[in-house]
C-alpha cells in the first residue's frame, strides 16, 4: 500500500511540472504573439516604408513595400476584388496608410489549420 502512495506522489509531482511548464509556454506564446501584433502594424520598424512627405496615401510599390508583399500581389488582388481598400484617382491608384493597417490587422492568423489530407485522391 505504501509503494502506491509513494507512486501516487510522483505521479501528482510530475503533473504539476507540466502544468508549470504549460504555463510557461503559454505565456510565451502570448509574448510573441503581442510582439508579432505589434511590430506587424507598427510602421516605424527598422527598414520600414513610411509616406512619402507625411502623405497618408502610398502608391501600389510603396503599399507592397510597406505590407512586405510583392506588387502582383497588390495588383491581382485589386483585380480580383480581394485585398485592402484603394482609392483610383483618374490612373492613378492610391492605398490609405490606415487602410494597409487595417487590412494587415484583420489578416493575422493565430492557429494554422491541419491539413486534410484527400483519401480520393490517386496516390
Amino acid at each position: 500500500m505504501e509503494e502506491i502512495l509513494v507512486k501516487l506522489r510522483e505521479v501528482a509531482e510530475i503533473k504539476s511540472t507540466i502544468a508549470k511548464q504549460e504555463s510557461i509556454v503559454w505565456q510565451k506564446v502570448s509574448e510573441a504573439l503581442d510582439f508579432y501584433v505589434k511590430h506587424l502594424t507598427s510602421p516605424k520598424q527598422a527598414g520600414a516604408v513610411t509616406p512619402v512627405h507625411g502623405s497618408r496615401y502610398l502608391d501600389t510599390k510603396r503599399a507592397a513595400e510597406y505590407l512586405g508583399l510583392k506588387y502582383g500581389a497588390l495588383s491581382g488582388w485589386r483585380f480580383q476584388g480581394k485585398g485592402p481598400k484603394y482609392i483610383k484617382m483618374g490612373g492613378a491608384v492610391r492605398y490609405k496608410v490606415e487602410d494597409l493597417d487595417d487590412f494587415a490587422a484583420k489578416n493575422i492568423a493565430t492557429l494554422t489549420p491541419p491539413y486534410v489530407k484527400n483519401s480520393t485522391a490517386g496516390v
